[in-house]
């Protein structure tokens, strides 16, 4: 399947949605023919793939906007939001250590 640009952009959107393969297939069913959809929906599902690789880099964006919102509200010396900061960035260790010993 030829990744166009559009695509590269709606897969990285999608990322960042955090959409399920399922969800992008039906929304990318009335643009893409069966067996493109078909790949798309595999390829979303392979590690290395460009369709993977697009879908994670829009996750991590998302990842980034959200820790750059939470700090910058951590660092305007609200006691609520430092707290929330503090909170997910644990979450976010414990998650790393689980998926790396674990591989989940």
């Amino acid at each position: 399947m030829n990744y166009t640009d559009e695509i590269i952009e709606k897969l990285r959107l999608f990322g960042q949605l955090n959409y399920t393969p399922e969800k992008i297939a039906s929304i990318m069913r009335t643009t893409l023919n069966k067996e493109d959809l078909q790949q798309l929906t595999d390829d979303l599902r392979t590690p290395g793939s460009t369709a993977f690789t697009e879908f994670m880099t829009g996750m991590d964006t998302a990842d980034l906007n959200r820790d750059v919102a939470l700090l910058s509200h951590s660092c305007s010396n609200n006691p609520k939001g430092r707290e929330v900061y503090d909170e997910v960035v644990k979450t976010k260790q414990l998650d790393e250590i689980i998926n790396n010993k674990f591989g989940v």
